[in-house]
């Protein structure tokens, strides 16, 4: 159970840097540490300290907590999809909404299209 949760705290990570559009490198220097650290708590070999995922979580603009939650089981389709929302930049949170709002529009449009 501790691996899993390890590569989920991985995952996260990984999944907000690459939403900021930051390398490893550029995470690194931010945070004073070698790249190899950051790709090795990215990897899920490297723990990350409380004071390291402090300062990730200010640098990718989310709560500590957000990196701590457990997934019950696996994690529902809504969950996932707002964890994901949720390390987006500003701009693809946009972007994304705007699609949703095609896709209900074609799905109600195949609704009252004449078959």
């Amino acid at each position: 159970m501790h691996d899993e949760q390890q590569q989920d705290l991985a995952a996260r990570l990984r999944a907000c840097r690459e939403s900021h559009g930051l390398t490893q490198r550029a995470v690194a220097g931010r945070l004073g540490v070698p790249r190899s650290a950051i790709s090795g708590i990215e990897a899920g070999t490297r723990k990350v300290d409380s004071l390291e995922l402090k300062a990730l979580a200010a640098l990718y603009r989310r709560p500590v907590g957000y990196f701590l939650e457990e997934p019950a089981g696996s994690p529902s389709e809504p969950a996932r999809l707002l964890r994901l929302y949720q390390c987006l930049a500003e701009g693809d949170r946009t972007r994304l909404v705007e699609y949703a709002e095609l896709l209900e529009i074609a799905r109600t449009a195949r609704r009252f299209s004449v078959r």
